[in-house]
């Protein structure tokens, strides 16, 4: 009898657990997710890899309970260990962005490819873009096509736009402005926004139009493809371009000075005036003065507008965080962590207090201040840890939901030092150089400032970077 009845309570306990799995489902579906927590969390402990992925989707996002990376993680790692692909992926997309684990582009490729090799398409585009990156991986251009080419023909749009990019520019492949035209069109049709721009660019009428290559007028034989969606302007929409460079080079404790930041930022400076930016340059200040002259800068983004904000200078990682180092920063013995953040500057703070007017704004941080960690030399604990540089990770504009775009540089991965030179440092060098190069899309731009800085320092200094954008930036249109 107690047998049967212990059996019996296992077969209502399942029973609970199978149907509290689609009504949890239905509850995240609809963005209940107190409810779908409630429910879900029993059928992820019971072992179900989709129920652990959505629980560690909850966790990571704060959606129904307080964020809990680690939580998260756990999950995650659960759902990973059978093979669970968007689990996988998310594991991979966390390492990339130091979003709750370590910044690693190994273990993020790793995770990366265990969810492309499942098929997962939003997997295969963030392997394709690690492709030609060489992030965590070696750089391999064949590869990405590869990959874009497969999850375009599952209906990425992401993977179209990738995909007639390297058409446009022959990487990886013949340039075929067909081709490149065909996939911006299926990205387009989808509701991709910097394809749209991309189609608004080749357009007949625009000037920037490169012409058709001789292998392209092979492809005429092939099917149709998507029209332009209605609506679409041939003429593109002019933004105002603004920039703030800071340069904070001398010091009031003078073991801190450095020898280059001036000179990179003017470098820089004649860069982007080239490109059409109104630059204003600020050298040596303060933290009242950083604290004002940013805030005041970013105030002034609407949504007509590209900003760039360059920092050159010491920064340091404290409690995962980054912060700039102004000049009158007061590097005492027996420095507490608390004291030092007084004395930062926390620069992912003012984007994420942009208000509701820079929606549609797009907004380029580049930070060329992984530097030596200026408290390691002193003994002082909690101050970055003992590593010298930034913590590499995207920064978020307004409340987080895209609106705001946002694209983040480093000079540095993390961990590295970007050097410091007496003219110009080798990243502000190549820097100034790519800005100038026409037709560049950014994220190709940074991607050769990445691979030229890595020749340059022998693989010494590699920068990166992160993209929270959907919308098509060219710092100087193709002639």
């Amino acid at each position: 009898m107690l047998k049967r009845r212990l059996v019996l309570v296992l077969v209502l306990s399942l029973g609970m657990v199978l149907a509290g799995k689609p009504e949890g489902i239905n509850f995240y579906n609809q963005g209940q997710y107190e409810q779908a927590l409630a429910e879900l969390k029993y059928v992820a402990l019971d072992g179900d890899p989709e129920a652990q992925t959505l629980v560690g989707m909850m966790y990571l996002k704060g959606q129904g309970t307080d964020k809990d990376p680690s939580l998260a993680t756990y999950w995650f790692q659960e759902a990973a260990k059978q093979g669970n692909a968007p689990s996988e992926r998310t594991l991979g997309e966390m390492y990339l962005a130091g979003n709750g684990l370590p910044q690693d582009d190994y273990q993020a490729a790793y995770w990366t490819r265990q969810a492309a090799d499942q098929g997962d398409t939003a997997a295969q585009v963030t392997l394709g873009k690690l492709y030609l990156d060489g992030r965590g991986v070696e750089r391999d251009v064949p590869g990405a096509l590869e990959l874009f080419q497969n999850a375009a023909d599952h209906g990425s749009a992401d993977a179209q736009y990738q995909l007639a990019q390297l058409y446009e520019r022959g990487e990886g492949t013949v340039q075929d402005r067909a081709q490149a035209l065909r996939w911006y069109r299926m990205a387009a049709a989808s509701g991709q926004k910097a394809a749209t721009e991309a189609l608004r660019r080749l357009s007949p009428t625009s000037p920037s139009a490169p012409a058709i290559q001789p292998a392209a007028q092979a492809q005429a034989s092939r099917p149709p493809t998507p029209a332009v969606p209605q609506g679409v302007s041939v003429v593109p929409p002019v933004k105002k371009r603004v920039a703030l460079l800071i340069a904070d080079q001398s010091y009031q404790d003078k073991s801190l000075d450095l020898t280059g930041p001036v000179n990179d930022a003017r470098l820089i400076q004649a860069s982007l005036v080239k490109a059409g930016f109104t630059v204003t340059v600020k050298t040596d200040l303060t933290l009242v003065q950083m604290n004002r002259d940013i805030s005041s800068f970013l105030a002034g983004v609407d949504g007509n507008t590209v900003s760039l904000l360059y920092y050159s200078g010491h920064g340091v990682e404290i409690g995962g965080a980054n912060y700039l180092i102004p000049t009158d920063f007061q590097l005492k013995p027996n420095l507490t962590a608390t004291e030092a953040v007084a004395q930062g500057v926390d620069i992912a703070a003012f984007y994420a207090r942009m208000p509701a007017q820079a929606e549609g704004s797009l907004n380029i941080t580049i930070l060329d201040a992984c530097r030596n960690n200026p408290f390691k030399s002193r003994g002082l604990k909690g101050l970055g840890d003992g590593r010298d540089g930034l913590k590499t990770t995207g920064l978020t504009g307004g409340n987080g939901d895209g609106t705001v775009e946002t694209f983040t540089a480093y000079a540095a991965a993390s961990g590295q030092v970007a050097q410091d030179g007496v003219q110009n440092g080798p990243y502000a060098t190549a820097l100034a150089q790519q800005m100038t190069v026409p037709g560049q899309v950014l994220e190709v731009m940074f991607r050769n400032v990445r691979q030229e800085v890595a020749r340059r320092t022998a693989n010494a200094q590699i920068p990166t970077s992160y993209a929270n954008i959907s919308s098509e930036f060219i710092f100087v249109p193709a002639k």
